[in-house]
């Protein structure tokens, strides 16, 4: 019955399968909860939710080793949080670069040196974790001013600067440890 459905009311959680087929999710429109996604190592990108338009929810995407790509949420404006963790090392975030996200972005370990310019991230009402990434700036934020709760930069080996930060006019508390 879920190949013709159009909408989920709740939330769309997908953990452990084996199959990399997803394709009949591609229907879904609209999705009412949140979305998680985790532990499936046979999927590359989340393409299976190209179909969904209508989203504002939070997006828990974890532990899919073989995922590259976000490609499949290009067509959301708006969502609460994207949390990413480990996945795998090199996870692009160009299909989500024109998302306007405004509570959390959680991102954890990868290897992307830099990640893509997210122009649609203003204000963050609970805030920004980077954890054991790659990433030598912060530029990828450039647009963000207010953080409502904490930054926390934890692990980030090749982080050289803090630029992409200097438009933070407030914010709970930051946490910047264990960086070189």
């Amino acid at each position: 019955k879920l190949k013709s459905k159009k909408e989920i009311t709740g939330d769309l959680i997908i953990t452990g399968l084996t199959s990399s087929d997803l394709s009949f999710l591609n229907k879904i429109e609209k999705i009412g909860g949140d979305i998680k996604i985790s532990l499936l190592d046979n999927i590359t990108d989340v393409s299976f939710l190209s179909g969904l338009t209508q989203f504002s929810g939070n997006i828990s995407i974890t532990g899919n080793k073989n995922l590259k790509s976000l490609n499949g949420l290009n067509n959301l404006n708006k969502v609460k949080s994207v949390v990413l963790s480990k996945n795998h090392l090199s996870i692009s975030l160009d299909a989500i670069k024109e998302i306007e996200i405004t509570e959390l972005l959680s991102i954890e370990g990868t290897s992307a040196a830099e990640f893509a310019i997210l122009t649609n991230v203003k204000s963050l009402s609970k805030g920004v974790s980077l954890k054991s990434n790659a990433i030598s700036d912060l530029r990828f934020l450039p647009n963000i001013a207010h953080i409502g709760m904490d930054i926390e930069i934890r692990n980030c080996n090749n982080l050289k600067t803090l630029k992409g930060l200097e438009n933070i006019t407030s914010a709970t508390g930051v946490y910047i440890y264990s960086n070189p």
